[in-house]
């Protein structure tokens, strides 16, 4: 009998040839697949014909626009999802793992690039500490004039942009916030801790957004440009109905679900009560109920949410001044604090 990894290698080696003409091309992207597809998840995934062939289609895809699988040179990215796969609606909840194809932010630019569309790209990580004006209207703008103290010293991440300057001259721009880079990050699967009834989703970030959070958060900007500010060519607008798809084997039958489809069956996160949340935050919290709120309601831009957060700042910020030792208010879940 075959191994997975083996069964997973023919499969995909069976539907290379036709998007991949160069033998040693095809050869570097196997390489690049089997590196992803021998670690210990991945291979676990692969003994179901579910995710190894949505794992397999979300790769073809990327040999299909000539994109590189290593995670570091940030073309493109393989991701699980959490997706509802019951057939009728009147079926009980049925939740499976498949893995879309993901166009990482040098991936859009090299579509862009390959339009002839934009004439250069440039795109930065704002911090606190740093100058960043965006002028929107007639005379949009966007001024980005980083601190040039030390390093340390330029506080936390507050926005990533993106910037083009198209062919006939116009520049475009666009950002997003840190915490808009997190809510995007909420959509991983690979960004929870626990299974079932605890999975919580992670404060710190896991897997590729805690080696490449920049690369990962930048992607939305430059998705932005690419499909809503520069003329679409048929590449960009065949890149649209893959970015975020998915297609795999049910019964011997593919599945394809475009972007829209997976979203709509995506799971949802799970916010708790917002009167509970409310009556929660309004009294004396130790860090260990802090914590429990946290990781109850991750998604920060919904109802109440900004309660929480205002909260956390303030702990923060009573930690930054000295008035509590961050280690002080990790190691002793007893200690309370008004806020």
């Amino acid at each position: 009998m075959k191994s997975e990894i083996q069964k997973f290698k023919d499969e995909l080696m069976a539907g290379l040839p036709g998007l991949v003409e160069n033998k040693t091309d095809q050869s570097t992207f196997m390489q690049a697949a089997l590196q992803f597809a021998n670690d210990p998840k991945i291979t676990e995934v692969l003994k179901t014909d579910l995710g190894r062939s949505s794992i397999i289609g979300a790769m073809l895809k990327a040999a299909m626009f000539g994109f590189s699988l290593a995670p570091e040179m940030g073309q493109c990215y393989v991701v699980p999802r959490s997706i509802n796969a019951k057939e009728k609606k009147s079926d009980p909840d049925k939740w499976v793992t498949v893995y879309v194809f993901q166009i990482g932010y040098k991936g859009w630019q090299d579509l862009a690039f390959s339009s002839d569309a934009v004439l250069y790209f440039d795109y930065g990580t704002v911090y606190e500490k740093d100058q960043f004006e965006v002028v929107k209207g007639i005379n949009q703008n966007l001024i980005h004039i980083p601190f040039t103290g030390s390093p340390e010293g330029r506080g936390k991440i507050t926005h990533f942009y993106a910037t083009a300057c198209l062919s006939n001259g116009i520049q475009v721009f666009d950002y997003i916030s840190i915490q808009d880079a997190e809510n995007y990050r909420q959509m991983s699967d690979t960004q929870y801790d626990g299974y079932g009834k605890d999975k919580r989703f992670s404060d710190a970030p896991k897997g590729i957004w805690a080696k490449h959070y920049d690369q990962m958060a930048l992607r939305l900007p430059f998705r932005n440009i690419c499909t809503k500010k520069i003329r679409r060519s048929p590449r960009i607008a065949n890149a649209v109905l893959s970015d975020g798809g998915t297609s795999y084997v049910k019964d011997g039958k593919t599945i394809e679900l475009p972007p829209n489809e997976v979203l709509a069956l995506e799971k949802p996160v799970e916010v708790v009560d917002a009167e509970k949340l409310e009556e929660r935050l309004s009294k004396v919290f130790s860090a260990a109920v802090l914590l429990e709120i946290y990781n109850e309601n991750p998604a920060h831009g919904k109802e109440y949410a900004y309660l929480f957060t205002a909260r956390k700042n303030e702990v923060e910020e009573m930690i930054t001044n000295g008035q509590m030792k961050r280690e002080t208010w990790e190691a002793k879940p007893e200690k309370t604090i008004a806020i």
